[in-house]
């Protein structure tokens, strides 16, 4: 029984380490340019912890470099819902402007910086914003 007990905790942590892997992977990919690759590894990170906002958040900052902006603010949105986190409210900003909806882009910028006031990308994001307001 024991043996039962143990293989169960071995594939719990294995399948959490792997989901940890292909999702730094999928961040390295991102950060080279590989958007389609990164996007592949993210989902490969689902199938083990759909729970978990650095993912979704991760996910969505693909699917925005390939220009899928519905899909990717699906993504950040998801993210939001697990961890109302700064870097978040940012990335759903960025999305939102690109799509048109700089009033929306706004409030998420405020939301960052209610939560950091000294954010300096929610700070950089914002004056981009005011300026073409």
């Amino acid at each position: 029984m024991s043996y039962i007990i143990e293989k169960d905790i071995n594939y719990g942590l294995f399948n959490r380490w792997r989901s940890i892997i292909q999702n730094n992977k999928g961040f390295v990919l991102l950060k080279l340019g590989r958007y389609d690759e990164a996007l592949d590894c993210f989902n490969n990170s689902f199938e083990v912890n759909t729970r978990h906002y650095i993912i979704w958040n991760n996910k969505g900052l693909a699917l925005y470099k390939l220009e899928r902006f519905d899909e990717a603010l699906d993504c950040v949105n998801k993210a939001l819902e697990l961890d109302e986190n700064k870097k978040i409210w940012v990335n759903k900003a960025r999305i939102l402007m690109k799509i048109g909806e700089k009033e929306e882009a706004l409030i998420c910028i405020d939301k960052a910086l209610e939560l950091d006031p000294n954010f300096r990308k929610a700070v950089k994001v914002k004056k981009e914003l005011l300026k073409d307001h």
